[in-house]
């Protein structure tokens, strides 16, 4: 077994999760004595990184005499198994996974004595041995807990990224105990702390003025088969993240899935396309929650659930709860656009860039179209003032096309949720504005900020619009029906990333 651990498929903050995992077991078995000593007590892991050495260092109860050799023999459970030790492999596995040769130093409160064993796994696997020395020194009796010295490692001293990416999952993992200040983790001199998400709040995406909810609900459910349960809470973020969003599951309080979200690792998250659609679409940018599993069981790695398979029933059980109203949540991330009157200033400023640079395009090619050497760039006009019913005040660009195409052409980007249409024409005197809605169902299935390239269909949406004019002014008859039948088609199914949405 010693021997095929380094074989394992962990990472490295999962590895050094077991050791962290076995302090805080300690700690929650014997809580209630150490804060009766100590009054003001809490647990503190400090995780110090070597050029080849990992150091993990508690104050929890430490290793009692008479349990020393049961914690150091592979594959025997600990006593009480409801916590996070469970299956009494994780600290062998995971030390074997990353060196070459471990040691254990340990004290318990009221022993006088602190004892250390060295487990050197190339020198057992060649001499074929099954026990291992004990030292033991005398120290105070009040000294207590356990330092894990792992050498000689097998994977590369975690520095700059990966070292990062320890703390993320690792401040991820542990939020429970962080956030409920029972835990001080320390990793490479960086103190951890959890910081929770903004909950978004806000009126319902389809009555703009209508009362500020907080969009947030706790979920409940019942697997029949089995009779298990998973309860928790889900909400939608204030802000979207294409790598933050997602489920935390939670296993007696640690995240063993989903833990990627808040460490800012996409495939790290929780976020099955049953639920939260593609991951282009805003539902995968904004939902997020913690759900607690401790009903199911986990693998020994801990970083993977044992559905039994009830995960698929699991799913459709919990869409049906996230869009059941008051507070339809996947409707609401699909559905909210923020206002742009100063709250989320790079969205509006790659908006009114993408605008430009559309009307650019447009002048330059008939620049080219019409043999002229140079164009005045496109002025952005101030928006004029936003009606009640628009989420957002139009942004309009002048076209500084030749003169051969006749009156003013504007270009105008608008966010009108009440009408469906994507592309409009209005005429207005010697002006011609070009309308583009971008609270079209297509433009949102397909075309919108903060994940998506809303300037290629902003293109082809001015080239429609700007032929339809050209084709008019040429006198044929009738030159809107195509983009009448255009908004038509873009309203139905063509409009959606699935026959089911």
């Amino acid at each position: 077994m010693l021997a095929l651990f380094p074989s394992m498929k962990y990472k490295p903050w999962y590895a050094l999760g077991e050791l962290v995992d076995n302090a805080i077991q300690s700690y929650v078995e014997n809580r209630d004595r150490l804060r009766a000593i100590y009054g003001d007590y809490r647990l503190q892991i400090d995780i110090e990184v070597g050029p080849d050495s990992i150091k993990v260092s508690d104050n929890a109860a430490g290793i009692p005499a008479t349990e020393l050799a049961r914690a150091l023999t592979p594959a025997q459970p600990p006593p009480n198994s409801s916590g996070l030790s469970q299956f009494g492999i994780g600290m062998k596995s995971a030390a074997c996974w990353y060196a070459r040769r471990f040691s254990v130093t340990t004290s318990t409160y009221g022993e006088n004595e602190s004892r250390r064993v060295l487990v050197d796994i190339p020198r057992i696997l060649e001499t074929k041995t099954d026990e291992v020395g004990v030292e033991r020194h005398y120290c105070d009796p009040p000294v207590h807990g356990t330092t894990v010295l792992l050498e000689h490692l097998n994977q590369p001293s975690p520095t700059g990224r990966t070292l990062g990416k320890i703390r993320s999952y690792l401040r991820s993992m542990y939020r429970v105990f962080l956030r409920s200040g029972e835990l001080q983790l320390t990793v490479a001199n960086v103190q951890l702390e959890y910081v929770e998400p903004k909950v978004l709040v806000s009126p319902r995406w389809d009555q703009r003025r209508g009362q500020e909810l907080r969009w947030a609900k706790n979920i409940d459910v019942f697997l029949p088969d089995s009779g298990r349960r998973i309860r928790g809470w889900v909400g939608i973020r204030e802000k979207g993240s294409t790598s933050e969003a997602g489920l935390a599951l939670l296993y007696r309080g640690k995240v063993v899935v989903g833990a990627g979200s808040m460490a800012q690792d996409a495939e790290g998250s929780y976020r099955p396309e049953e639920v939260f659609g593609r991951t282009n679409s805003f539902a995968y940018q904004r939902i997020f929650g913690e759900l607690d599993v401790s009903e199911l069981n986990v693998a020994y790695s801990k970083d993977e659930l044992i559905w039994g398979g009830e995960e698929d029933e699991f799913l459709r059980i919990l869409r049906h709860e996230l869009d059941s109203e008051p507070l339809p949540l996947l409707k609401m991330a699909n559905g909210y656009r923020k206002s742009e009157h100063g709250q989320d200033v790079d969205v509006v400023n790659e908006v009114r860039k993408a605008v430009q640079a559309t009307a650019a395009a447009a002048a330059a090619g008939f620049v080219a179209q019409n043999g002229r050497t140079g164009s005045p760039a496109p002025t952005p006009q101030p928006p004029p003032r936003a009606a009640d019913h628009v989420a957002t005040p139009p942004i309009s660009v002048g076209l500084a096309i030749p003169a051969a195409f006749g009156d003013d052409i504007r270009l105008e980007l608008v966010d009108e949720s009440f009408d469906a249409k994507l592309l409009k024409i209005k005429r207005a005197g010697s002006v011609e504005t070009i309308q583009i809605n971008r609270a079209a169902p297509f433009m949102n299935s397909f075309a919108n900020f903060p994940s998506m390239e809303i300037e290629p269909v902003m293109r082809l949406a001015l080239a429609v619009g700007l032929s339809e004019i050209e084709v008019r002014r040429a006198g044929v008859p009738q030159a809107a029906m195509l983009r009448s039948r255009l908004n038509e088609l873009l309203q139905g199914p063509l409009a959606h990333r699935t026959v089911e949405n």
